[in-house]
């Protein structure tokens, strides 16, 4: 029985090593409290109101992940294409944030924006506790679901409920969270919430690479120089 069981697994490894899945996510949030949290340093309320009027009440995301590789970004499409596999790098909307993991060496690489800078962001491929495991099974579209909390480190600590499926096997999902039995198929938080709105799968790999066209910068330097330069 064991034999069999990790001879399934091998062939689901197979299976996900030849494929690209290509996820696409609303991101919605508050955006009174998303920029008291981003913009504490912007003392002039009229600057505020200015930049609470041209910041989207949604933002949509796309998760490309192949071969162990996955890249976290703005695309210029609203819905997947088959361009987002074959044409990558031109899929990218320009100014986008975008997050690099790489499994096969536990590596996270970000690229972030202040103004219209880009900065390279080295990090821990996981800054997060994983806790409360649940065994209740939820419908999530067409999809049976589970829940965890997450603990997120990077802000505060705060805690983050993701739904995810063991049904789609593959341990990644948007932003920097991953390591689930499944991918994540939502986020919910404070401020925000990110929720899978579209997945397709192609039958060949896509070649995922990270453009590292900026400043490298540490994370405690990065959080510096933005607190430095969005203060108003």
């Amino acid at each position: 029985m064991r034999k069999i069981q990790l001879f399934i697994i091998f062939l689901l490894f197979i299976f996900v090593k030849s494929q690209t899945f290509i996820a696409k996510y609303e991101m919605v949030y508050d955006k009174n409290k998303l920029l008291d949290s981003m913009l504490q340093n912007v003392k002039d309320e009229n600057l505020k109101k200015e930049l609470l009027k041209s910041i989207p009440t949604k933002i949509n995301y796309f998760l490309v992940h192949s071969n162990s590789k996955s890249i976290y970004y703005i695309s210029k499409n609203d819905s997947i294409k088959k361009e987002e596999s074959i044409e990558l790098k031109k899929q990218i909307d320009e100014f986008s944030p975008v997050i690099f993991k790489n499994f096969n060496n536990s590596t996270l690489i970000k690229k972030e924006y202040i103004l219209d800078k880009a900065f390279i962001i080295r990090d821990s491929l996981s800054n997060y506790k994983v806790l409360d495991f649940s065994d209740e099974v939820i419908k999530y579209g067409s999809f049976n679901a589970k829940k965890v909390t997450i603990i997120d480190y990077n802000y505060n600590d705060e805690k983050i409920m993701a739904t995810y499926s063991e049904e789609i096997p593959i341990i990644d999902g948007p932003h920097y969270f991953y390591g689930l039995p499944g991918l994540i198929l939502e986020l919910e938080g404070t401020l925000y919430k990110i929720s899978l709105v579209e997945l397709k799968m192609f039958e060949s790999n896509t070649e995922i690479n990270f453009e590292e066209k900026g400043t490298e910068i540490s994370v405690d330097e990065f959080k510096k120089l933005y607190n430095e330069k969005m203060t108003f």
